[in-house]
């Protein structure tokens, strides 16, 4: 399933709500900017945050169960981390593409 980062004001969920229905259904996931209204970095921390957590799920998930058979999908999953880096707009898109990988490979806890 595809998940939205989006902020929590009424403007903001219509506009990925409406997102939402063109991609067929999605997930909206509200992250906190930290109380400050438009500033970009911070609502970027938010989805990091969001990130770390989703990812820390699915390290332990996979840990619970690691075995000499799911040894290249841990490091795999281990890998992610890795790939969400840039600056805002370029973080916010590639942790999208992480947060796609991840469910699609059935890495979320």
């Amino acid at each position: 399933m595809i998940r939205i980062a989006t902020r929590g004001s009424a403007l903001a969920l219509t506009q990925a709500g409406e997102v939402a229905e063109l991609l067929g259904g999605a997930e909206l996931v509200e992250v906190s900017s930290d109380g400050e209204a438009g500033d970009k970095s911070r609502f970027v921390r938010g989805v990091e945050r969001a990130l770390v957590g989703e990812y820390t799920a699915a390290v332990r998930k996979l840990v619970d169960g690691l075995s000499l058979d799911s040894f290249d999908r841990a490091v795999e999953v281990a890998s992610l981390a890795m790939e969400v880096r840039g600056y805002e707009h370029i973080k916010l898109g590639r942790a999208a593409a992480v947060r796609a990988r991840s469910q699609a490979r059935h890495f979320g806890a």
